[in-house]
Protein backbone atom coordinates (compact mmCIF):
# COMPACT_ATOMS: atom_id res chain seq x y z
CA UNK A 1 0.00 0.00 0.00
CA UNK A 2 1.42 3.46 -1.04
CA UNK A 3 2.71 5.06 2.47
CA UNK A 4 1.66 8.83 1.28
CA UNK A 5 0.08 10.51 -2.04
CA UNK A 6 0.98 11.00 -5.00
CA UNK A 7 4.22 13.36 -5.78
CA UNK A 8 2.90 16.83 -8.08
CA UNK A 9 3.34 15.12 -11.64
CA UNK A 10 1.69 11.82 -10.59
CA UNK A 11 -1.15 13.93 -9.49
CA UNK A 12 -1.42 16.37 -12.68
CA UNK A 13 -1.13 13.07 -14.59
CA UNK A 14 -3.92 11.88 -12.90
CA UNK A 15 -6.02 14.66 -13.18
CA UNK A 16 -5.10 14.65 -16.65
CA UNK A 17 -6.67 11.62 -17.49
CA UNK A 18 -9.36 11.54 -15.13
CA UNK A 19 -10.41 14.86 -17.49
CA UNK A 20 -9.53 13.05 -20.88
CA UNK A 21 -11.12 10.31 -20.13
CA UNK A 22 -14.40 10.32 -17.32
CA UNK A 23 -15.24 13.98 -18.10
CA UNK A 24 -14.54 14.59 -14.14
CA UNK A 25 -12.33 17.33 -12.96
CA UNK A 26 -10.48 16.72 -9.67
CA UNK A 27 -9.58 20.05 -7.95
CA UNK A 28 -5.60 21.20 -7.24
CA UNK A 29 -6.63 20.56 -3.24
CA UNK A 30 -7.52 16.56 -4.38
CA UNK A 31 -4.60 14.61 -4.17
CA UNK A 32 -5.35 13.38 -0.36
CA UNK A 33 -8.79 11.88 -1.85
CA UNK A 34 -6.73 10.62 -5.04
CA UNK A 35 -4.85 8.90 -2.32
CA UNK A 36 -7.23 8.03 -0.29
CA UNK A 37 -9.70 6.30 -2.87
CA UNK A 38 -6.49 4.05 -4.85
CA UNK A 39 -4.83 2.80 -1.40
CA UNK A 40 -7.03 -0.22 -1.85
CA UNK A 41 -6.60 -0.85 -5.63
CA UNK A 42 -2.91 -0.72 -5.85
CA UNK A 43 -2.83 -2.84 -2.35
CA UNK A 44 -4.69 -5.64 -4.58
CA UNK A 45 -2.17 -5.17 -7.48
CA UNK A 46 0.59 -4.87 -5.15
CA UNK A 47 1.98 -1.86 -6.78
CA UNK A 48 3.97 1.00 -4.17
CA UNK A 49 4.15 3.74 -6.70
CA UNK A 50 1.26 6.28 -7.90
CA UNK A 51 3.34 5.98 -11.54
CA UNK A 52 3.40 2.35 -12.17
CA UNK A 53 -0.60 2.37 -10.88
CA UNK A 54 -1.17 5.17 -13.53
CA UNK A 55 0.55 3.15 -16.38
CA UNK A 56 -1.20 0.52 -16.03
CA UNK A 57 -4.59 2.43 -15.90
CA UNK A 58 -3.79 4.40 -18.90
CA UNK A 59 -2.20 1.18 -20.98
CA UNK A 60 -4.96 -1.04 -19.73
CA UNK A 61 -6.79 -1.79 -23.61
CA UNK A 62 -10.02 -3.77 -22.11
CA UNK A 63 -11.23 -0.88 -20.04
CA UNK A 64 -11.38 -3.22 -16.68
CA UNK A 65 -9.00 -0.97 -14.72
CA UNK A 66 -10.85 2.15 -15.88
CA UNK A 67 -14.03 0.89 -14.27
CA UNK A 68 -12.38 -0.03 -10.81
CA UNK A 69 -10.61 3.31 -11.12
CA UNK A 70 -13.71 5.29 -11.70
CA UNK A 71 -15.73 2.80 -9.13
CA UNK A 72 -12.85 4.04 -6.72
CA UNK A 73 -13.12 7.72 -7.19
CA UNK A 74 -16.15 8.80 -7.41
CA UNK A 75 -18.53 9.12 -4.49
CA UNK A 76 -21.53 6.67 -4.84
CA UNK A 77 -23.14 7.71 -1.63
CA UNK A 78 -26.90 9.27 -2.45
CA UNK A 79 -29.10 10.67 0.60
CA UNK A 80 -31.95 12.96 1.90
CA UNK A 81 -30.25 16.37 2.88
CA UNK A 82 -26.34 14.88 1.80
CA UNK A 83 -24.05 17.53 3.00
CA UNK A 84 -25.44 19.30 5.90
CA UNK A 85 -23.11 22.34 5.57
CA UNK A 86 -24.08 22.32 1.79
CA UNK A 87 -27.86 22.47 2.32
CA UNK A 88 -27.67 25.40 5.55
CA UNK A 89 -25.89 27.40 2.80
CA UNK A 90 -28.36 26.90 0.12
CA UNK A 91 -31.39 27.52 3.00
CA UNK A 92 -29.51 30.22 4.68
CA UNK A 93 -27.86 32.23 2.19
CA UNK A 94 -28.57 31.14 -1.24
CA UNK A 95 -32.10 30.89 -1.51
CA UNK A 96 -33.13 33.89 0.54
CA UNK A 97 -30.67 36.06 -1.88
CA UNK A 98 -32.70 34.49 -5.17
CA UNK A 99 -36.11 35.77 -2.94
CA UNK A 100 -34.77 38.86 -2.70
CA UNK A 101 -33.54 39.19 -6.51
CA UNK A 102 -37.19 37.75 -7.46
CA UNK A 103 -38.79 40.27 -5.37
CA UNK A 104 -37.12 43.41 -7.05
CA UNK A 105 -37.68 41.71 -10.73
CA UNK A 106 -40.61 40.25 -12.72
CA UNK A 107 -41.22 36.88 -11.46
CA UNK A 108 -39.76 33.93 -13.68
CA UNK A 109 -38.82 29.86 -13.26
CA UNK A 110 -36.47 28.52 -11.04
CA UNK A 111 -34.13 26.00 -12.19
CA UNK A 112 -32.24 24.08 -9.81
CA UNK A 113 -29.65 21.70 -10.76
CA UNK A 114 -27.70 18.82 -8.81
CA UNK A 115 -24.64 17.57 -10.82
CA UNK A 116 -24.17 14.24 -10.38
CA UNK A 117 -27.02 13.37 -8.23
CA UNK A 118 -27.29 9.29 -8.30
CA UNK A 119 -31.22 8.58 -7.13
CA UNK A 120 -32.43 11.68 -7.15
CA UNK A 121 -32.53 12.33 -3.14
CA UNK A 122 -30.17 15.72 -3.12
CA UNK A 123 -32.42 17.16 -5.73
CA UNK A 124 -35.68 16.97 -4.19
CA UNK A 125 -34.15 17.77 -0.83
CA UNK A 126 -33.30 21.00 -2.58
CA UNK A 127 -36.73 20.78 -3.97
CA UNK A 128 -38.35 20.80 -0.68
CA UNK A 129 -35.92 23.66 0.79
CA UNK A 130 -36.92 25.40 -1.85
CA UNK A 131 -41.07 25.17 -1.28
CA UNK A 132 -40.50 26.17 1.74
CA UNK A 133 -38.81 29.26 1.12
CA UNK A 134 -40.83 30.43 -1.60
CA UNK A 135 -43.80 29.52 -0.54
CA UNK A 136 -45.59 32.53 -1.13
CA UNK A 137 -44.07 33.30 -4.84
CA UNK A 138 -45.63 29.61 -5.41
CA UNK A 139 -49.44 30.35 -4.28
CA UNK A 140 -49.46 33.63 -6.29
CA UNK A 141 -47.64 32.32 -9.29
Amino acid sequence: MPPVGPNQAEFEAFQAFTLDTLGLSLGDNKAYLLHGRLQRRMGELGLNDYGQYYQRLSSDRSGAELQLFCNAITTTKTDFYREKEHFELLTNEIYPALKRKISQSSPGKLRLWSAGCSMGQEVYSMAFEAVDIFEQELEAG
